[in-house]
């Protein structure tokens, strides 16, 4: 079958951490750990889910921001280190610079 969404993934696994770190922090206060239970899903499913979306988001700016630094770096850089690009990515140097039609 098709792979689950990777955001419901995500949420799933930031509310079963959001729970846990809830009940460790009860556990490690010497707490009943279910004595407010509304903390649980406040704090541990909500922002668990929250917080694991947001890193998803982060990661998927912060690769695309660090793609277009690549790229800018190496189109300045292109004529200067011409050789060390083709020697560093082979087969794959046409796809970053392709030939110019003139």
């Amino acid at each position: 079958g098709q792979p689950p969404p990777m955001g419901f993934v995500a949420s799933l696994v930031g509310s079963t951490y959001g729970v846990g770190a809830i009940c460790f922090a009860r556990a490690l206060g010497k707490n009943r750990i279910f004595e407010r239970p509304w903390e649980h899903v406040i704090f541990g499913v909500i922002g668990g889910a929250w917080f694991a979306n947001k890193l998803i988001q982060w990661e998927n700016t912060v690769a695309t921001c660090l793609e277009q630094a690549v790229a800018d770096k190496i189109q300045r850089n292109q004529g200067v280190l011409d050789d060390k690009y083709r020697k560093v990515l082979g087969s794959r140097y046409a796809h970053y610079f392709p030939e110019k039609e003139e």
